[in-house]
């Protein structure tokens, strides 16, 4: 069908409804004819979209003979599917392409930036950690950039080099400097310090007997026993002396009841050095037998040395004082012997007993000695009982009661014939029997050996 504008159908007689055509197309059609599409502007072109079930279109209406009968509006439709599928399809891959280049870049970028980032992660935890001195070590990711690398193995060869140089300083001083940034330098400080000496007792006979390496071994285990006491009570292990070691409380770092705390570090050191002795002699050895003295006093405290060389330690005649009542030990048979100045202030949470009134070697000045036997709670009552005999003997000891007290000393063998103390001050009061001092008395021993 050809129709002019107003619907007549131009090879027929009549109008044609649009409606009848029965095309959903030619319908749809009809219904946007432009008014606007007159005689006077037949030459303009007009467009419009037409939607229907079929699909949408493209049309555009003009009419081609302007100015001559008839007046025809020729309709060009273009199906938009047809028209845009190609560029849609176009699109659609273009998009394709570009949202899987976005995801691979993403993940390869996420994956580089792990591979970068987690190594410097790794490192720098592992470097803060050593700033605090915090020596455990963490595995650190490999890195693809040499140079991380190279910083790694760095950081891990600092790691061991500081983690084998605090076996050599206390770790509290070191950390003390690295906090404060300062470098360290000749100084000291007179400080009260509560001083530690122990040593293996008749070590030179017993390095005559036993096999040297043997003889390192139970050493070294001997020293690592005592020492892990003194770190764990807050003390300070200063340096080992052949045999011997130095310890001491109350600096670098301040401890309160610096006293109480070296204390209690003697009473559970001796458990365990039992089970070491134990262990020893399951393995046919001979067991060492520990002594141990503590006094506290005020010292010198600081960096003694030289420019190229330092060393963190105490000198003061407190420490020399210390260093004689553990040999004292071996003059009353006893273990653990204290100062009078340890005793007052570490408090009544000890049980202890008086050995004697001694100027050591080298000093004028007496001091009174004890025994540290138990905590006051902990005690048997057999080691409470010996502890208030012994300190009855003494009482008449010191008032120059030497009958008295020979009886008395005589009495506590009775119960304890292995009490190495009352067998000495039982002696004692015999020799003053025999040869009465003369007056006045100051009840002092004068020890002549150090």
């Amino acid at each position: 069908h050809v129709l002019d504008e107003s619907g007549l159908d131009i090879d027929g007689d009549g109008y044609i409804d649009p409606d009848g055509l029965g095309d959903e197309i030619v319908s749809a059609t009809t219904e946007v004819i432009p008014k606007e599409l007159t005689h006077d502007n037949e030459n303009q072109a007009y467009h419009d979209t037409i939607k229907t079930k079929q699909g949408a279109f493209y049309a555009t209406f003009l009419c081609p003979v302007p100015g001559q009968p008839p007046h025809w509006i020729l309709c060009f439709l273009v199906c938009e599917q047809d028209l845009i599928a190609p560029a849609k399809n176009r699109l659609l891959v273009h998009l394709g392409i570009t949202g899987g280049t976005i995801i691979v870049s993403l993940f390869l970028t996420t994956w580089i930036g792990f591979a970068i980032a987690k190594p410097i992660e790794d490192l720098s935890r592992t470097a803060r950690n050593l700033g605090q001195l915090k020596l455990v070590r963490e595995p650190m990711t490999k890195s693809l950039i040499h140079e991380v690398d190279e910083l790694g193995n760095a950081i891990r060869s600092m790691h061991t080099g500081i983690s084998s140089f605090l076996r050599y300083v206390p770790q509290d001083l070191l950390r003390r400097y690295m906090s404060s940034g300062q470098t360290a330098t000749i100084d000291s400080e007179l400080t009260e310090v509560t001083i530690l000496f122990a040593d293996v007792k008749d070590f030179t006979s017993l390095s005559e007997q036993i096999e040297p390496m043997i003889l390192v071994r139970q050493l070294n285990e001997f020293l690592e026993t005592i020492s892990v006491c003194v770190l764990e009570h807050n003390g300070t292990v200063d340096k080992y002396i052949g045999d011997a070691v130095m310890a001491f409380w109350n600096a670098p770092i301040r401890v309160p009841g610096h006293a109480r705390e070296a204390s209690s570090c003697v009473l559970e050191f001796s458990p365990r050095m039992a089970i070491l002795q134990n262990k020893w002699i399951s393995e046919g050895l001979t067991p060492m037998q520990i002594r141990v003295g503590l006094h506290t006093g005020e010292a010198i405290v600081g960096n003694l040395g030289s420019s190229v060389r330092l060393n963190y330690t105490i000198i003061n005649d407190a420490v020399n004082l210390a260093s004689r009542l553990e040999g004292l030990n071996k003059a009353y048979s006893t273990s653990n012997l204290i100062s009078e100045t340890t005793r007052s202030m570490a408090g009544f949470e000890f049980l202890t007993r008086p050995v004697d009134i001694v100027a050591v070697k080298g000093k004028n000045a007496p001091i009174q000695v004890h025994e540290l036997m138990n905590w006051a709670k902990k005690a048997t009552e057999e080691e409470q009982e010996l502890a208030r005999q012994t300190s009855h003997a003494w009482d008449l000891y010191k008032n120059q009661t030497f009958k008295e007290a020979e009886a008395a000393y005589s009495n506590i063998l009775k119960h304890y014939p292995h009490d190495g103390l009352a067998k000495t001050m039982l002696e004692r009061c015999k020799d003053l029997l025999a040869s009465p001092p003369s007056a006045p008395w100051s009840g002092v021993y004068r020890s002549r050996n150090k």
